[in-house]
């Protein structure tokens, strides 16, 4: 009996060690616990973010790229139609390009807006046409139909490089003027006692002269354009000294990859371009990044 007693107590002893050890613990651990400062998470940053919105007239490729649905053919045929437009007047225009399915459309009438002069508070300068091509400032070209900030900043530019134009087709060394471009925005600009390029005569049947009475005939250089990094082409970027079709494609590889260009220097990245060969080009390279407005979703 008395041995029964006793292995009772020891039972009892180590029941009574086992409960106040978890007790302990359970002390310790709420008192840590209590202590702990919560982790702020930033959800956000894993969602979509349907608060941002962007304004047609100024978002670049790569931000319409960004949008659900939007394929890189889809974007570059809002661009394409805003080129054409000069600038969009509503979302709604998106309707009549036909590539675009009408799922996507709702998509894009929820990400995107117009940003609408304001015609109370100010109203814009009234231009007459035709302008003086060697008098109109930025506002005014931009008024043309066609001719965007971009393009008339770079007719700005070269105008600034000539001191003055001389003919209307001058405008054809702009990036993104062609000869449909110029034949549309011909009776918009005038040159007071412009001068057109003449076509040399037709050589009449002469005798052949002396080697020594033969004057050499110079071949003089294509002009070199003054040409937007962001908006060049191959062909155009070619025409620069020494840049060959390899060294072209890869400036504008690099302008995919980065999406556009802040300053021309970024295309000495590029290991084939020298800082001579750069040196050379830099009188006719400039930079006009996109600018994005982003707007609250209350507005």
């Amino acid at each position: 009996m008395r041995r029964k007693i006793i292995t009772f107590l020891i039972w009892l002893f180590f029941a009574a060690v086992v409960i106040l050890i978890g007790w302990l613990q359970y002390r310790a651990y709420h008192r840590d616990f209590s202590t702990v400062t919560p982790h702020e998470h930033d959800y956000t940053l894993s969602m979509p973010d349907r608060a941002v919105i962007y304004d047609l007239n100024e978002i670049s490729l790569s931000e319409l790229a960004a949008i659900p649905g939007v394929s890189k053919s889809h974007a570059a045929a809002i661009l394409a139609k805003r080129d054409a437009l000069g600038r969009f007047s509503d979302v709604a225009e998106l309707d009549t390009i036909d590539v675009l399915p009408p799922s996507l459309l709702e998509t894009l009438h929820s990400f995107l807006y117009v940003l609408t002069p304001e015609t109370t508070a100010a109203t814009p300068e009234t231009v007459t046409f035709p302008l003086n091509l060697n008098e109109a400032d930025a506002s005014a070209l931009c008024q043309i139909p066609g001719i965007g900030e971009k393009t008339a900043a770079a007719i700005l530019a070269l105008r600034e490089r000539y001191g003055c134009f001389t003919s209307r087709s001058q405008l054809l060394e702009v990036s993104g003027i062609g000869e449909h471009t110029l034949a549309e925005i011909m009776n918009y600009v005038y040159i007071p006692n412009e001068t057109e390029p003449t076509e040399p005569p037709a050589e009449a049947p002469t005798t052949p002269a002396s080697p020594q009475s033969v004057p050499p005939v110079e071949t003089l250089p294509p002009e070199i354009p003054i040409m937007d990094l962001n908006t060049v082409t191959l062909e155009t970027l070619m025409l620069l000294p020494g840049c060959t079709e390899s060294i072209a494609r890869q400036i504008l590889e690099l302008r995919d990859n980065i999406h556009y260009y802040s300053n021309p220097l970024e295309i000495n990245y590029i290991e084939d371009i020298t800082p001579s060969m750069y040196g050379t080009w830099e009188p006719y390279l400039f930079a006009c990044p996109p600018t994005t407005e982003t707007t609250p979703a209350s507005e």
